[in-house]
């Protein structure tokens, strides 16, 4: 729960999105998710702006996976839109394809050093867990 806990503030998060090239329509969606609250107990915790600040770090730490996922999903889509068999080779090949994207994508950012050092952080981090078998 402190994870969740610690979201950032609202102000920094909808100057951010305001800085995204997207869409007016997908930045509304963006700040009402970033609205999106649970209260538990006496705690209400931010829900929200937590994913929606996670989603924009995760675009900025990995943008070549991130392209990959869009092309493989936008690829399938027009796959599926082949009149009488785009239903079935897009159930097929939309997996296939979202696999080479994100495959592609993790290859390109490994590459620049973005996922090396997440990794490189992950490991430090479980070293310290006990072990249990």
């Amino acid at each position: 729960m402190a994870v969740i806990a610690d979201a950032p503030p609202r102000r920094d998060l909808s100057a951010a999105l305001d800085r995204l090239p997207v869409s007016a329509d997908a930045k509304a969606l963006l700040h009402d998710l970033a609205k999106v609250t649970f209260t538990i107990g006496r705690q209400v915790l931010a829900i929200g702006r937590k994913i929606v600040a996670f989603a924009l770090s995760l675009a900025k730490t990995f943008p070549n996976t991130i392209f990959g996922i869009i092309l493989g999903v936008v690829v399938t889509m027009l796959v599926g839109s082949i009149p009488l068999v785009g239903a079935l080779l897009a159930s097929m090949v939309g997996p296939l394809l979202l696999a080479f994207g994100i495959t592609m994508g993790a290859i390109n950012d490994m590459r620049s050093g973005a996922i090396g050092a997440c990794v490189a952080e992950l490991q430090d981090a479980l070293r310290g867990l006990p072990r249990t078998v």
